[in-house]
């Protein structure tokens, strides 16, 4: 998951870059994606506040595996 998120941001910062670069040929370049891909990760931190975890499932596509390391019987 994290590898395809790497090569995703890649990509939309080569974009950006070369639309950034373009100087007077912008006209003829498609626009750049408005916002930067999503950070799907497989692990969810255990102290994550609610909005965070919320955010970070709406990236995930609603999957992932929730990890506390401090968590008692």
């Amino acid at each position: 998951m994290t590898d395809a998120s790497h090569v995703a941001r890649a990509e939309y910062d080569a974009e950006l870059a070369a639309y950034k670069n373009a100087g007077k040929a912008k006209a003829s370049l498609s626009p750049p994606p408005d916002a930067p891909p999503p950070h799907k990760l497989l692990y969810l931190p255990g102290n994550a506040t609610a909005a965070a975890l919320a955010t970070a499932l709406a990236e995930n596509d609603g999957r992932g595996i929730m990890c506390e390391t401090e968590a008692t019987p």
